[in-house]
């Protein structure tokens, strides 16, 4: 029993120290096995390199490999930018769509991918006025919903896991499972913020205050329709400025 108590106090000394330092958990953790492994259980180098999980490990570097080349091909920035532009100036769909974009990029390999939408994300937040803690939500739990896929980083970890301990592995139903609560979570967040949108801004004020309909005076019409500024003077042409907002979606780069 000593030897197990040991070996999580020696696991949570590593990840205390892979979190101070810049030092990877990984080797930290390989180091402490081979140790706790040889000096307190009498275990041999060949008994220990049986326990490394080789399929695992080569399934994790394929995936990865595989998602990274189609990362660099601009095949996910494609994607993005063709979902962001059906959108248009619906803001209602922003939170949808970013919500799936962040499923789809957390279903390849670490659900912490889908955090590299999140700039792109805040900058809707801003366009549409839309509540910035709803679309922080929306990317972490659209990234926690495809978290746990079959080619995820920890849907093929628990598989490999379960397969190893004679548990029937169930990947499919365990993608559902995380995606049907993460997405009950992100409705909850939809129906609560999405009418909290953010302030407008405020308009500065210089050189004085505009003058309203109280203040104006009315001058007298000439009889051909127009007011006279002077005697003899032509009416002052007026000017109209129309704020035209562009609904063209935001186009940035994950890579």
């Amino acid at each position: 029993m000593g030897t197990q108590i040991f070996s999580l106090v020696v696991l949570a000394a590593i990840i205390t120290i892979g979190t101070w330092k810049s030092i990877h958990i990984g080797v930290l953790a390989l180091v402490a096995a081979f140790g706790v492994g040889t000096l307190l259980d009498g275990q041999s180098i060949k008994d220990i390199m049986s326990g490394f999980p080789v399929s695992i490990l080569v399934l994790l570097l394929g995936i990865t490999y595989l998602f990274s080349i189609v990362r660099e091909s601009g095949a996910i920035d494609w994607i993005v930018q063709k979902t962001l532009a059906l959108v248009g100036g619906r803001a209602y769909a922003i939170p949808w769509v970013f919500f799936l974009l962040a499923a789809l990029l957390g279903s390849m390999g670490s659900s912490l991918t889908s955090l590299a939408l999140a700039p792109i994300a805040m900058i809707f937040a801003g366009k549409h006025r839309l509540h910035p803690l709803l679309m922080a939500l929306t990317i972490v739990l659209g990234g926690g919903a495809g978290g746990f896929a079959p080619t995820s980083l920890f849907g093929i970890i628990t598989t490999g896991v379960s397969l190893d301990n004679g548990i029937e592995p169930h990947p499919w139903l365990l993608f559902a499972v995380a995606f049907a609560i993460n997405l009950v979570l992100f409705v909850l967040a939809f129906a609560v913020l999405a009418r909290r949108t953010r302030p407008a801004a405020e308009p500065a004020a210089s050189g004085g205050t505009s003058a309203g309909p109280s203040d104006a005076h009315p001058e007298p019409l000439r009889p051909g329709g127009g007011s006279l500024s002077a005697a003899g003077a032509a009416p002052a042409p007026t000017a109209t400025a129309v704020a035209v907002e562009d609904e063209a979606p935001a186009v940035l780069s994950l890579s």
